[in-house]
């Protein structure tokens, strides 16, 4: 009887922490529709046009599912044994929202060095951002900050000079 009751407390714990995600999360919609509109405008003048529509329109399509998820989610109110569906569903936007990120510190890399600080400024403020937001799961927060920042200090380690491996 014992050993029940603990399952019971701890699927009640996690059913809670998952409905805090979602609560918390829909605050990183705007955050992450911002930050990529100021890096569109900002990042123009270096990096063609279409690279950063689709960039940002991946954005805008994460933002869009992770808005909606959260939404149903709330309204819903689905039961303790659906918890570990939604929870799975809120780790793959995630997933994806961190895949982004990845990508303007990869793909979209500038040259010049003014708009590499830019980025960095970018991306660090959005990991410190999710650590909050995502405190509900160690595991979701700590898994975008580690893939988000580990990308962009990759890409300045692999850039050999003193000036790169020191933002790194």
């Amino acid at each position: 009887m014992r050993v029940n009751n603990k399952d019971r407390i701890e699927r009640k714990l996690f059913t809670e922490l998952v409905k805090l995600l979602h609560v918390q999360a829909k605050a990183a919609v705007p955050g992450s529709l911002l930050t990529g509109a100021c890096l569109v405008i900002a990042l123009y003048p270096v990096i063609a046009l279409d690279k950063l529509l689709y960039w940002f329109s991946f954005i805008v399509i994460v933002s869009i599912f992770r808005y909606v998820s959260c939404k149903v989610y709330l309204q819903k109110n689905p039961p303790v044994e659906q918890t570990s569906y939604w929870y799975g569903l809120f780790l793959i936007i995630t997933l994806l929202g961190s895949i982004n990120w990845i990508l303007l510190s990869i793909v979209l890399m500038p040259d010049i060095v003014i708009y590499q600080v830019l980025i960095a400024f970018a991306v660090a403020s959005i990991a410190a951002i999710a650590v909050p937001l995502f405190s509900a799961s160690r595991f979701i927060s700590a898994m975008f900050v580690t893939l988000t920042l580990a990308a962009f200090g990759i890409e300045m380690f692999m850039l050999g000079d003193t000036p790169h491996k020191f933002i790194a």
